[in-house]
């Protein structure tokens, strides 16, 4: 029960990080377009607002694409760092890792989730980075040729992902099914569960987004990451080989955390909170943004170059390893380690043979 808690908990928060960061990177990139929004607590209202400079925001492709597009490469750059870390940093504790592995979920279903509601609903939102660089708009053969695309995408996506499990079980254990229960089915259908009560009621359409995400990430995790990882690990499981773990306990910060947060996202933005910017600040937080997501990027870039060259090092060092070793077997052979004469000398048991075979001659 403690196992299914924890990855419950870790569940609701890696969702709300991702949540997060959706919503910050947008209304900041918003603001610093001197876009007026009011932020509740499951969307951004940019309807109600309306003023001269934002309307003329809204009419240039540039503006738009910078203030919905800014949230897509964050989440991005989030979902890979996430499983840069799950599969290489391996941290020790578990529920670093449970949530390095629930964010990446969380951010690639955001990621497909957003363009398909955006799209089917007319939402403000991922959609029209598309519609604006007329990809989607005023094709609506091409939107539903990209909305079929992006859901293809988030099948094929969460089956192929079902790598990223051994980040926080070992499937080679001989109770797969039940590690599969206890971290993925169980936790999955709580945490919905959860995120549900805290996104519910819809007052607005723009909602709908957080709903699709809640309802669709459990089916999606039952039916195909739970399945890919039995069909992967299954027939290499070993019967016979148990490992005995501690018992788990509570994570009772992390409880505390998952129970907070939502309160606070409740009690602070249900009315709706105002967010009105000024030419100046503006002018700070887009060099700010600016200054962030280029330095993530150039992070990332460096991170990948010195990991690459670590596992290359890691590889030379292994194979001079391997060739030392062969080597040091060969001397070994050489040297007649074994007690054995490199090449014997019979020139003594011949010459006797010789004697032998001319005294028997005589003889005869």
């Amino acid at each position: 029960m403690e196992k299914i808690v924890n990855n419950a908990v870790s569940f609701i928060i890696a969702y709300l990080l991702v949540f997060a960061v959706v919503q910050i990177s947008t209304v900041l990139s918003a603001f610093s377009h001197e876009v007026p929004v009011i932020i509740y607590s499951s969307f951004l209202d940019f309807n109600s607002l309306t003023s001269a400079a934002s309307d003329e925001v809204w009419k240039s492709e540039n503006n738009v694409i910078s203030i919905f597009g800014s949230a897509i490469v964050l989440l991005i750059l989030l979902m890979f760092i996430s499983l840069i870390l799950l599969l290489k940093w391996r941290s020790r504790r578990i529920w670093i890792q449970r949530i390095l592995f629930w964010t990446s979920i969380h951010s690639f279903i955001r990621l497909c989730t957003s363009f398909i509601c955006g799209h089917v609903f007319y939402l403000w939102g991922f959609n029209l980075v598309t519609d604006f660089i007329g990809l989607t708009f005023p094709s609506q053969i091409m939107k539903s040729i990209f909305v079929f695309l992006i859901s293809v995408l988030l099948l094929v996506g969460i089956y192929f992902l079902r790598q990223t499990i051994v980040g926080i079980i070992n499937p080679f254990q001989d109770n797969l099914r039940q590690q599969l229960k206890d971290n993925l089915t169980y936790p999955t259908i709580i945490g919905s569960l959860a995120l549900l009560l805290i996104f519910f009621p819809i007052t607005n359409k723009a909602g709908i987004t957080e709903v699709a995400n809640t309802i669709l990430t459990p089916i999606l995790i039952i039916s195909l990451l739970k399945q890919g990882v039995k069909k992967k690990f299954t027939f290499i499981n070993i019967p016979k080989t148990k490992e005995h773990t501690k018992k788990e306990k509570y994570h009772l910060p992390l409880i505390i955390i998952a129970i907070l947060l939502p309160l606070t996202l409740r009690l602070i933005f249900d009315r709706g909170v105002k967010i009105t910017p000024n030419t100046y600040d503006n002018y700070l937080l887009d060099n700010l943004l600016s200054v962030v997501v280029i330095s993530s990027i150039l992070i990332l870039v460096l991170y990948l170059i010195i990991a690459y060259y670590h596992h290359h090092k890691k590889q030379q060092i292994q194979l001079q390893k391997e060739i030392d070793t062969y080597k040091s077997y060969q001397e070994m052979k050489d040297h007649a380690i074994f007690n054995y004469d490199k090449s014997p000398n019979l020139s003594k048991y011949n010459k006797a043979w010789e004697e032998a075979e001319q005294s028997f001659k005589q003889k005869k």
